[in-house]
């Protein structure tokens, strides 16, 4: 038998959250059905709802239940691991950024180079994290690839020292000095030369490592800008001199007051 959906047995009837309080009619296309009006236990009243979507429970408050439900998955989803400030947990969100994001400064060395996450590591930072805690992790370690050409997964990646790292790195440069081969920053050290500066000329302005190490740098105290200041002139001033045909000594020597130009014409 069907039931009549504006019975006032339906009154005080309670669904979920919900307690019926009256009926209203409601257009239905060419028909019309009644619909009930309810208070939710929040206290909010909804005007209008089906009896169909109470009765089978998919509509079983105001919407507060839904929210509170949200609320509660973003918690539970936030400590899901409860690790978010570990290293461990940097570790993996550094790995990713090289790997994913394309602005990052690193990104043509990882991710640019087809270098990725394997799928387990990707988007679960447990897995990551069981597998460091099992193979050796400590915090002294930092994680290398055992193949540089290969992505991040289990079977690629191992535990070393940041000193061991250092001798791996894919872009490390080994120079022979003296019947050795030794790497170009304990060149430079044997060498006494600036590391950065020698680095900066083989990877910025394209020399080679042998024209790098060898190439003598500019000596600041007998360069025209630092004569120019021991001097107490301009720097424009002397280069204009000595592109007008002055020597060296005369346009270091001779005061600016003492030239004379022709003078502006003054406006009227």
């Amino acid at each position: 038998m069907r039931e009549i959906n504006n019975n006032p047995e339906w009154l005080g009837k309670k669904f979920g959250r919900l307690t019926v309080i009256g009926f209203r009619r409601v257009e239905n296309g060419e028909n019309h059905a009644w619909a009930w009006d309810c208070k939710c236990d929040c206290g909010n009243i909804v005007y209008g709802i089906r009896p169909r979507s109470i009765k089978s429970g998919q509509t079983a408050s105001c919407g507060c239940l839904k929210e509170e439900q949200n609320i509660h998955n973003l918690a539970e989803k936030r400590r899901t691991h409860g690790k978010s400030q570990s290293r461990l947990y940097g570790i993996w969100s550094k790995m990713k950024d090289r790997c994913n994001r394309e602005k990052s400064p690193v990104y043509k060395n990882y991710g640019g180079r087809g270098i990725k996450l394997c799928d387990e590591w990707e988007h679960n930072f447990q897995a990551f994290y069981d597998w460091a805690i099992s193979h050796g992790y400590s915090s002294d370690l930092t994680i290398e690839r055992k193949d540089v050409n290969k992505g991040y997964c289990p079977e690629n990646c191992c535990w070393i020292t940041k000193e061991e790292q250092a001798r791996n790195k894919r872009n490390l440069r080994m120079v022979e000095l003296d019947g050795e081969e030794v790497t170009l920053k304990e060149a430079c050290r044997r060498m006494n030369l600036p590391y950065k500066a020698i680095h900066l000329r083989i990877t910025r302005y394209g020399m080679s490592v042998e024209d790098a190490l060898n190439t003598p740098f500019i000596d600041k105290k007998n360069c025209l800008a630092q004569k120019c200041r021991d001097h107490g002139l301009p720097y424009g001033t002397v280069r204009a001199r000595l592109k007008s045909g002055w020597s060296e000594e005369r346009a270091l020597s001779e005061p600016i007051h003492e030239e004379k130009g022709p003078r502006r014409k003054q406006k009227e």
